[in-house]
């Protein structure tokens, strides 16, 4: 999930400065921090707070300011039959849905503040002509994506359809580098809370 995240922080904010999962892991380690950092993320995933001290210490040794918290609150796939040919055992079509919640923050090392929080609940649809699952790679780039665009608008609650070109774009591009050679004609939706 980070991986995808990191994919799309750069896409959105092409200026900030941004170090991926391994290259954090790997600082934190070569500082002799990873007790530090395991205690920061079992205090954040029980309490949805990072702890001042914790936070600082990390921060100023990698030299970050602002760190994202993201989490997997959900995730669910469904494959059901549309057309088959049961005697002979032939599936011809089947549609494929999927159900992921995220939640994201940004929290400042310095001060230990949060400095803004999103949640939303991304639902994808399609039909195909493969057993391929939904991939939850899709459905965590369009629910990045929309959370970073209303933090880059200021935005608060949104509400999304394919027609949302940031989103589009994002689809587009990933099904052009795969060319799985299924439909990608379904409906995206996403929620905001």
């Amino acid at each position: 999930m980070s991986r995808y995240l990191d994919d799309i922080i750069k896409k959105i904010f092409p200026t900030w400065k941004v170090i991926g999962e391994q290259q954090t892991i790997n600082l934190i380690n070569r500082y002799g921090l990873a007790g530090e950092y395991a205690r920061l993320r079992e205090s954040g995933e029980q309490n949805h707070i990072l702890d001042r001290e914790l936070l600082q210490k990390i921060g100023k040794s990698i030299e970050v300011r602002y760190v994202f918290q993201p989490r997997l609150a959900y995730f669910l796939q469904t494959m059901t039959d549309r057309l088959s040919l049961p005697p002979l055992d032939l599936l011809m079509a089947q549609t494929r849905s999927g159900h992921m919640r995220l939640s994201l923050q940004l929290w400042d090392t310095m001060s230990g503040e949060l400095i803004w929080a999103s949640a939303a609940e991304t639902a994808l649809q399609s039909e195909a002509v493969t057993q391929d699952p939904v991939f939850m790679e899709d459905a965590a780039r369009i629910t990045w994506g929309s959370m970073l665009s209303d933090l880059l608008n200021g935005k608060t609650s949104s509400g999304y359809t394919r027609l949302n070109e940031v989103l589009d774009n994002l689809l587009s591009e990933k099904t052009n580098k795969t060319q799985r050679g299924e439909s990608h004609q379904g409906q995206v939706e996403e929620y905001r809370q």
